[in-house]
């Protein structure tokens, strides 16, 4: 890997993509693009400091999406269980 090209950074790059990588793949069982594809990816390089500060920032949104995704789905478990609670007192009493 290149000195100047952050690992985390193309990582993110790719996540950014993957969906249309996916999309334009061909194949009824397994989809896929072939090298051709792949070397016509355009990826604009920036300079490795404004790469890390991309990777911070990149980062710090997964990590709040995750909190976030945690506390909904506590919210879920929490309703699930009202339900459970209210169709046992509307039942049992």
């Amino acid at each position: 890997m290149s000195k100047d090209l952050n690992r985390e950074f193309l990582f993110f790059w790719y996540k950014s993509i993957a969906k249309k990588v996916e999309n334009d793949g061909i194949g009824m069982t397994v989809k896929g693009v072939n090298l051709n594809y792949v070397k016509a990816l355009e990826i604009h390089i920036p300079d490795l400091e404004t790469q890390k500060d991309v990777v911070r920032l990149c980062s710090g949104l997964v990590e709040s999406i995750s909190v976030i995704e945690s506390y909904y789905q506590q919210k879920l478990i929490n309703l699930e269980d009202l339900k459970k609670s209210i169709l046992q007192k509307s039942v049992f009493g």
